[in-house]
């Protein structure tokens, strides 16, 4: 060998040397930084069943004439549907067998000319008139919704202009006027933007006062996933000390806030907490979106963000849902995690020995920035992960399904992608 191919080789082997070095020093960071992060699955208890937390908002009348998206639309095993239109709606969702919200107030709102001109304490009588005019309709074209919503969101000025008295004389003529139709009709409310012990509480023990009960609470969750706990237990705990109330239900009737609605990783958040927390209704809210060239409202078109505004494409929280509504045949079971905004929900399947995870991690927001103390942090991407215990069992030692079949992963051993976001394997 030449003394110049010495050299050359000499060379090469120093900078192999320094690229597995390098290469050496990135698994070590790497395996530092993800280590701090994990969940454990234990596939020898469950959680009971799932309780199914797909549903929409508002009006979607031309997903019917678009085949493959009304079979995508039920391959999701939508649940819940909360609008406020003529019908149309509410006849699709009858087809699926959803259960249905609709929004008096979003009726009467359009009846008066918008919701600055929607005063019904100016005329009790007209709008009670319109109340009785509107369930009725319903009922003679075969529709009969499961919840009639009062007012939307009345602790906003936009959209409730009176004052707090003037909003519970609201709710309890609603009452008169569905129990003089039939007293076995639901009313939900008071459908606030955001949770409000003490306010809800003034409001049921107000109506309670007079002999009404709401059959379901309602509130709007815009906040973080891992908020919602909070909230159901601070609620539960005044349910508790009022009996006059009756027990009513908890619907949050709108969650996911606009920063976030697009990101799979919050979808899972909240279905994570919302299955822990057995809420009993819950549906996504809605809000514009805008791809650079076209801005659409997804409360009329594209169903709150699941597809695009040609209402066949399906968009990354599709992806998260469709996994998602897979899961809802086994049992649930809810991880333990080192990070909060860290977690997975699993879903067991005794007769397959079949045990699914969906694991995400939800940080940054989609415009870029990110939550205090989460800088850096992944949040964009969501993980659907099958195994069968079978062999899941004999490579962990436990030959005793499904016993002893307790793990813990490391989020380093998941493979987070773009579009579509999820991958089943």
């Amino acid at each position: 060998m030449s003394g110049m191919n010495q050299i050359k080789q000499l060379i090469f082997l120093e900078r192999m040397k320094f690229i597995s070095a390098f290469f050496l020093l990135f698994l070590i960071h790497h395996a530092f930084i993800f280590s701090q992060e994990t969940i454990t699955i234990d596939a020898g208890t469950d959680d009971g069943s799932f309780k199914n937390y797909t549903g929409f908002i508002h009006g979607e009348t031309n997903i019917e004439s678009h085949s493959a998206t009304l079979n995508m639309l039920l391959s999701l095993k939508p649940n819940f549907w909360r609008n406020s239109d003529w019908f149309e709606t509410q006849e699709l969702a009858t087809d699926l067998s959803v259960q249905t919200t609709m929004v008096i107030s979003d009726f009467y709102a359009n009846f008066k000319g918008g919701y600055s001109n929607a005063k019904p304490w100016l005329n009790w009588t007209e709008y009670e008139s319109f109340v009785a005019t509107l369930v009725n309709n319903y009922a003679a074209n075969g529709q009969s919704p499961d919840f009639w919503d009062v007012w939307n969101e009345p602790n906003d000025p936009y959209y409730w202009s009176g004052n707090l008295s003037q909003l519970i004389e609201c709710f309890k003529r609603t009452r008169q006027v569905l129990d003089a139709i039939n007293p076995a009709i639901k009313m939900v409310g008071p459908s606030l933007n955001s949770y409000d012990g003490a306010g809800i509480e003034y409001i049921l023990d107000s109506l309670a006062a007079s002999g009404v009960t709401m059959d379901a609470v309602s509130w709007h969750e815009f906040g973080l996933p891992d908020s919602l706990a909070v909230h159901i237990n601070d609620f539960n705990n005044r349910k508790l000390l009022n009996p006059t109330w009756n027990n009513p239900e908890i619907h949050i009737n709108e969650y996911s806030p606009q920063q976030t609605n697009q990101i799979p990783a919050y979808r899972l958040g909240w279905f994570y907490h919302l299955e822990q927390n057995d809420v009993d209704w819950a549906n996504t809210a809605c809000w514009d979106n805008n791809d650079g060239s076209t801005v659409w409202s997804n409360c009329l078109v594209g169903l709150n963000g699941l597809f695009w505004h040609d209402e066949q494409s399906p968009l990354p929280v599709f992806w998260l849902n469709l996994a998602y509504a897979k899961m809802l045949t086994g049992k649930r079971i809810f991880c333990t995690h080192s990070d909060a905004k860290t977690l997975a929900l699993s879903s067991k399947t005794d007769s397959l020995s079949e045990l699914k995870i969906l694991v995400g991690r939800f940080y940054s927001i989609d415009n870029g920035s990110y939550l205090p103390t989460d800088i850096g942090k992944d949040s964009s991407k969501c993980h659907h992960h099958r195994q069968q215990l079978s062999l899941f069992d004999k490579r962990y030692g436990a030959f005793d399904y499904p016993k002893n079949t307790k793990r813990r992963y490391e989020l380093s051993e998941f493979t987070f992608g773009r579009p579509p976001y999820t991958l089943l394997r």
